[in-house]
């Protein structure tokens, strides 16, 4: 099983760069008031990228806060998010997929493998209308 690494080429620094752009991106004071901001998803868990034979093969989640995001949506400390509404978590792109689609409000369909090496289907909660 392949572990956490920092990639060569800063991958994790990709993945943190483009989830803090899509926060600051024009239009997100336009934001449906039921999302969440990719640093808000961020601050509630420490979310790394995980590699397995140098490529990325998805995110592993650690530290998660209480009453979080990732509490809430049945993930533990250590898990690897692998698939988002059934796309592979591959590349620093679909990892910024994965935190706007976490953050849009909806509920989103998350396949997570835990350190043994299986596989679950786990769903955020959608956010609550006001």
């Amino acid at each position: 099983m392949g572990s956490t690494i920092r990639h060569p080429l800063g991958g994790w620094v990709a993945i943190l760069a483009t989830a803090i752009a899509l926060a600051l991106t024009p239009g997100s004071a336009d934001a449906e008031p039921n999302q969440t901001s990719p640093s808000s998803i961020l601050n509630s868990a420490r979310v790394l990228p995980k590699y397995s034979e140098g490529r990325l093969v998805g995110v592993q989640v650690h530290g998660i806060k209480p009453d979080s995001l990732f509490e809430r949506s049945g993930i533990q400390n250590g898990d690897t998010i692998v698939r988002f509404n059934g796309v592979a978590i591959d590349s620093p792109k679909r990892s910024a997929e994965f935190f706007r689609a976490l953050g849009s409000g909806k509920a989103t369909q998350m396949d997570v493998e835990n350190g043994a090496g299986e596989t679950r289907t786990v769903e955020s909660p959608a956010a609550e209308s006001p």
